[in-house]
């Protein structure tokens, strides 16, 4: 039975445990990117064109492009796992799904739905540990620019972002 997972209906790691997905497609750069953060470059079976970074997935196969990926390359290759991301993939999630394939659809709204995107992914890949790290370097980082943003406020009382 495939599975149609997104943010909201993810369930908790203990299920993911005994599944090991060897075979990703991603549909979008920035699922591409945690892929490799976590260290899952070489799960990778496909990507879109639109997927340039990091350099070790410029080789990889491509599987047309993010907002028009190619279904019939993507089904014929039977991955274990598509990873969508945005409005514009909802359809696609469902026509893949359609196609009995495993999908992971996200759209965070926020940096922490962001990071809970990173967690997900490295759940259902089995690289929650690699993600502590990520997660851990990215806080430190998200961190130190809002102790620099609160700085310069206070500096010259003019905020960076005007609305």
């Amino acid at each position: 039975m495939p599975l149609w997972l997104d943010h909201a209906a993810l369930a908790t790691e203990s299920i993911w445990k005994s599944i090991r997905f060897m075979k990703i497609i991603s549909l979008a750069p920035t699922q591409t990117e945690i892929v490799a953060a976590l260290g899952a470059v070489g799960d990778l079976l496909g990507i879109t064109e639109d997927c340039d970074y990091p350099d070790s997935v410029l080789r990889i196969p491509r599987f047309g492009s993010w907002y028009s990926p190619d279904i019939r390359a993507i089904t014929k290759a039977k991955p274990d796992l598509v990873l969508t991301f945005g409005s514009h993939q909802r359809e696609v999630q469902g026509v893949l799904k359609d196609f009995g394939l495993n999908v992971y659809h996200s759209e965070p709204p926020t940096i922490a739905a962001a990071l809970d995107t990173f967690r997900d992914i490295s759940s259902i890949i089995g690289r929650s540990d690699e993600c502590r790290q990520v997660i851990s370097s990215l806080e430190g980082r998200l961190e130190l620019f809002e102790r620099t943003l609160n700085q310069s406020r206070g500096a010259d009382d003019h905020p960076f972002f005007a609305s």
